[in-house]
């Protein structure tokens, strides 16, 4: 005797039936973009130039236990340690939020 079990979802088993030919998630509008290059020129132009050696202007995203996350506005975020931002008796003088200067090592 062949015993197969219906895989079938039902409703109220706790597996969702997912078809193919349903989106996974809620449906969005994209803009069409006619040319992907001249987007992607504009989108860089929009983006600061950093250089190594520079000071610019970063706010504070995260304080963790070892390091501060700064966003300055470019591609990725900087780490700092966060030795940087301690007092000599070892209080931390850095806050989320805070707009700090930051020299570009690498």
């Amino acid at each position: 005797m062949d015993t197969q079990q219906d895989t079938h979802s039902e409703e109220g088993t706790g597996c969702p039936d997912t078809p193919l030919d349903r989106p996974a998630g809620p449906m969005i509008e994209v803009e069409q973009v006619e040319d992907f290059g001249l987007a992607l020129e504009q989108y860089e132009a929009g983006m600061k130039a950093v250089r190594e050696g520079e000071v610019v202007s970063g706010r504070v995203l995260r304080v963790l236990e070892k390091e501060v996350i700064v966003d300055v506005g470019y591609k990725s975020e900087g780490i700092i340690d966060i030795s940087e931002f301690r007092t000599t008796s070892g209080e931390i003088k850095v806050a989320v939020g805070d707009v700090i200067d930051v020299l570009l090592e690498r």
